[in-house]
């Protein structure tokens, strides 16, 4: 598709550009100098007949994006501004280039835009905030790091590829001596259609799993999640299945929570992505509802239906959940470890620290310990 628009190379990530097309949230996009960024979001606000304006935040000044107060309104106690050809107020299609070279006073000046789509408190016609870096290495002199609230702020994070990452045919055709696609898509169809398709889409479970997946996150991994991430996730994730319906293969749903966390190892995304791809084609695919368990209640509930199946997974999901449920260091989460290494499974056995704290109080440990395994069964020792 965005071949045809002349952005080559960009397959790999078309899906997640399509994403943020119908979500209408912020997008940054991380890449090599010289990989297109602009151009490419230049080509793509052409395509929607959007007018597009490159703001560079490594030189550019607040007072070139408001521009300079009128004073007349100032007079009536009114904060209007007057336009210039660089006022954002008019914009359509905004893309902040260079954000992580500009100081962090300037970052704080961005958020609103990039966030809010206003200014200064004042609406605006940004239909489209996207954002553009190089990698924050030693390569790049002058990059800084990404306020991490602002960070927060954008909903996918998408690596544009190199030359190296590419097809011959498509690095031919980017340095002119290859074939060249003369019918340009329908980019606004494209996404008029998809956008019909979300709003007659059901996403059963979603809110379950996404607790369940930020919570592998950060109790294995250390990895924290907002409230306002998940929320960005959770429409993108929405978008993503309907994506992959109506162009399959396009593998949007992966790339979604593959590419959703900023700086953090795609690999490990794609790590938690796999151990729960089963309870997510449970949750996305009507025809197999009922073969695919789906863990549903509190920690402990949940954790005693995953006990009761041979789904290896289920149970790491459901003990994982349990055990960041009750830290190590309360009564309950003793009496949890205690019981669950009873299981005599070695898997779970693995995955339990044996330095958690043994309580001082007796007496509470035994009341804990009999409502606990009363819940999960007889066949559980007391601690």
């Amino acid at each position: 598709m965005l071949d045809k628009m002349h952005i080559y190379g960009w397959e790999e990530i078309e899906p997640l550009i399509l994403v943020s097309l119908v979500t209408r949230r912020p997008l940054l996009l991380i890449g090599e100098c010289g990989t297109n960024k602009t151009e490419g979001v230049k080509r793509i606000a052409e395509s929607l007949n959007l007018s597009f304006h490159r703001y560079d935040a490594s030189k550019t000044v607040f007072e070139d994006v408001i521009g300079f107060p009128d004073l007349k309104s100032l007079s009536k106690g009114v904060a209007n501004y007057i336009p210039t050809p660089l006022t954002i107020w008019n914009k359509a299609f905004v893309l902040v280039d260079e954000i992580n070279r500009a100081g962090m006073n300037m970052q704080n000046k961005w958020f609103e835009v990039i966030n809010e789509k206003t200014c200064m408190g004042n609406p605006t016609k940004i239909k489209f905030v996207w954002s553009a870096i190089n990698p924050n290495t030693s390569s790049y002199m002058g990059t800084n790091e990404l306020d991490k609230a602002l960070a927060d702020r954008f909903a996918l994070f998408v690596k544009v590829p190199d030359v190296f990452h590419m097809k011959e045919e498509e690095v031919k055709r980017i340095i002119g001596d290859g074939d060249v696609y003369e019918e340009y898509p329908d980019l606004i169809k494209i996404v008029q259609e998809i956008e019909e398709q979300v709003t007659h889409y059901t996403f059963k479970d979603i809110g379950s799993f996404l607790v369940t997946w930020s919570r592998i996150l950060k109790n294995e991994h250390g990895i924290y999640t907002s409230g306002r991430r998940l929320i960005a996730i959770k429409e993108a994730m929405k978008v993503g299945a309907v994506i992959d319906k109506i162009f399959p293969g396009m593998g949007a749903l992966e790339k979604v929570l593959t590419n959703c966390i900023f700086k953090i190892d795609k690999g490990l995304l794609k790590k938690v992505f796999d151990m729960l791809k089963p309870t997510l084609d449970g949750i996305i695919d009507k025809e197999s509802e009922g073969t695919i368990k789906y863990l549903k209640g509190d920690a402990l509930e949940r954790l005693i239906q995953a006990l009761e199946t041979e789904d290896h997974q289920l149970k790491h999901i459901a003990v994982t959940d349990v055990l960041g449920k009750f830290p190590s260091d309360t009564v309950e989460g003793y009496v949890v470890r205690r019981l669950l290494l009873a299981n005599d499974d070695e898997g779970i056995a693995q995955m339990i620290h044996r330095d958690f704290v043994i309580p001082d109080d007796a007496d509470k440990v035994k009341a804990v310990a009999r409502d606990i395994k009363k819940r999960l069964g007889e066949k559980y020792e007391s601690p």
